[in-house]
C-alpha cells in the first residue's frame, strides 16, 4: 500500500510535523478536537486511522466506561473515610472549641457530595 498522503501539521506543538510522526497522546487529542475535524478533513481523517491502527482510545472517559463508577466509587469511599477521620477530631463534643470547624467540615461534606452528585449525573446523560 502507498504511503498516506504528506498531512502535515499546519499549528500546535508539532506544527510542520507529518501526522504519522506525532506521539499517540496528542494524536488522540487531534482526534478529538472538533476544530481539526472541521478545518483540517483530510488530517483528520489521517489521525483517526492512526489513532485505529495504533489502538488509540477515543472514547471520553465517561462515556459508557465502566472504570468510571469504579474511580467515582472509590472518591466516594475515600471523601468518607476523611470526613469521618476529621469529624471525629473537631466534633463539639471532643472539643471544648467553637463548633465553627465542624459546621466548615459539613459544608465541604456537602459540597463533595454535591459535586459526587453531579459528577454520577453527568456520566448517565452521557449514556442517553
Amino acid at each position: 500500500m502507498s504511503d498516506p498522503i504528506d498531512n502535515r501539521l499546519t499549528g500546535g506543538p508539532y506544527e510542520g510535523w507529518m501526522v504519522k510522526e506525532v506521539p499517540n497522546d496528542y494524536l488522540r487529542t487531534l482526534a478529538l478536537n472538533e476544530g481539526v475535524e472541521r478545518w483540517e478533513p483530510d488530517i483528520h481523517a489521517e489521525v483517526l486511522r492512526l489513532c485505529k491502527e495504533r489502538g488509540i482510545a477515543l472514547a471520553s472517559p465517561r462515556a459508557g466506561n465502566p472504570r468510571t463508577e469504579e474511580l467515582l466509587d472509590a472518591l466516594e469511599m475515600g471523601f468518607n473515610r476523611l470526613y469521618r477521620q476529621y469529624a471525629l477530631q473537631i466534633h463539639p463534643d471532643r472539643l471544648p472549641a467553637p463548633d465553627e470547624a465542624m459546621k466548615a467540615l459539613n459544608g465541604f461534606w456537602d459540597e463533595m457530595k454535591a459535586m459526587l452528585r453531579e459528577l454520577r449525573g453527568k456520566k448517565e446523560e452521557e449514556r442517553l
